[in-house]
């Protein structure tokens, strides 16, 4: 983690991406924690695709009733599976798992959020069939890596968020998810500092935007194919 905080200015995302995070004093973060640690853990982008075609012709009250209702069901599977919901960026969440505990737990717990989610999905298309003319689908990115998590913002307005390259590289992934036509694209880092088996899975290495060293993924057709785990 040396060279991390050094990093840290050139990875953070556009301010305008990051819309919400939760209150400390909601998380459990200590006062010391607030002011800033490290942490190596896993990270899950989820993306709600295609806004753009199914919001069309669709007042704003029932856009914001349908992305809620994702979002909510998104939410409280990530807390299911004891990760926190970092930050809402556009239509896309990002939570983080094992800041708390370790890292190959955080590795497990998110992906179990990843395989739930998938199923997740599918009850809310169903939930919201008469408000949609096609289900609507998400794509996932999932990396871990170190990460500084801290209190940031102005007053009143600060929010515990975490900063680091890891975020943007899964971001990254969640886009390169449409191009290789899955539901999730995770690292190899992931799968083997899990300890989960992932051998019925080939790999393959990618170029992410901004990263000029290859880097050896799982592009896994659908979330709920993820190996199973207690957690």
């Amino acid at each position: 983690m040396t060279n991390l905080i050094n990093i840290i200015k050139s990875s953070l995302l556009p301010a305008k991406q990051q819309q919400h995070s939760q209150p400390a004093h909601d998380l459990g973060f200590s006062k010391e924690q607030q002011g800033g640690f490290e942490s190596i853990s896993a990270v899950l982008f989820i993306d709600l695709r295609d806004f753009a075609i199914w919001s069309q012709e669709k007042p704003p009250s029932d856009i914001i009733y349908i992305i809620n209702q994702y979002f909510t069901a998104i939410s409280k599977t990530v807390r299911q599976c004891n990760g926190w919901v970092d930050k809402y960026m556009g239509d896309g969440v990002l939570a983080v798992f094992g800041h708390t505990s370790n890292t190959k737990k955080g590795c497990i717990e998110a992906i179990t959020a990843a395989r739930r989610i998938d199923h997740e999905v599918k009850r809310v298309n169903s939930k919201l069939s008469k408000k949609l003319k096609k289900p609507i689908s998400v794509g996932m990115g999932l990396h871990v890596g170190p990460l500084i998590i801290g209190l940031i913002g102005e007053n009143n307005t600060s929010t515990m968020t975490s900063i680091g390259p890891v975020v943007n590289n899964t971001v990254n992934l969640e886009q390169l998810t449409k191009e290789k036509q899955c539901q999730i694209i995770l690292t190899e880092s992931v799968a083997a500092q899990s300890g989960l088996s992932f051998d019925k899975f080939q790999t393959e290495y990618v170029l992410m935007r901004d990263v000029n060293i290859p880097i050896e993924v799982f592009c896994i057709e659908a979330a709920r194919h993820l190996p199973k785990a207690k957690i």
